[in-house]
């Protein structure tokens, strides 16, 4: 029985001894490095006709910040009436060796983006966005009325 007990001891102090490294480890204590990195956040809008309140499908969307022409991209959408919008941000991680601690997104530049939704039958409605709202909670579906071209026309001329 006693040739049990010195593998049994060694084997509960090695998992002792990991035990500790992990705690010391998620207690930051090996230190912590933190990285800064672009990624990519995406959202998405649903475009609706303004009278039928019907989806329309093929709009394309031009993003616009300060000092910046294309702010953002426009992914594949495989929902009919949906456009993902894809936004470049700064990715912030703090992590030790086995442990992400905080990831956090910033805006790349300026807080505010401006989008055109761009489609042949519909005027050109443009949105905008506070990045730092876009970030706290990502993959988010917001929606925009576009008015058909005749009644955009319409109420301009009537006006």
């Amino acid at each position: 029985m006693t040739a049990y007990k010195r593998p049994l001891a060694v084997l509960v102090g090695i998992v002792c001894l990991a035990g500790m490294f992990v705690a010391a480890d998620y207690l930051g204590l090996f230190g912590v490095r933190e990285s800064t990195s672009t990624d990519f956040v995406d959202f998405r809008v649903r475009t609706l006709d303004a009278e039928t309140g019907r989806e329309i499908s093929d709009v394309k969307i031009r993003c616009f910040q300060f000092g910046t022409t294309n702010a953002c991209g426009q992914p594949p959408s495989r929902e009919r009436g949906v456009v993902r919008v894809s936004l470049l941000v700064e990715k912030h991680v703090r992590e030790s060796l086995l442990f992400t601690h905080a990831v956090r997104y910033s805006p790349v530049s300026e807080e505010e983006l401006r989008i055109m939704f761009i489609h042949g039958d519909y005027d050109k409605p443009v949105q905008r966005y506070n990045i730092p709202d876009l970030l706290v909670k990502p993959g988010r579906t917001f929606s925009v009325e576009m008015k058909p071209l005749a009644t955009a026309a319409g109420q301009e001329n009537g006006a």
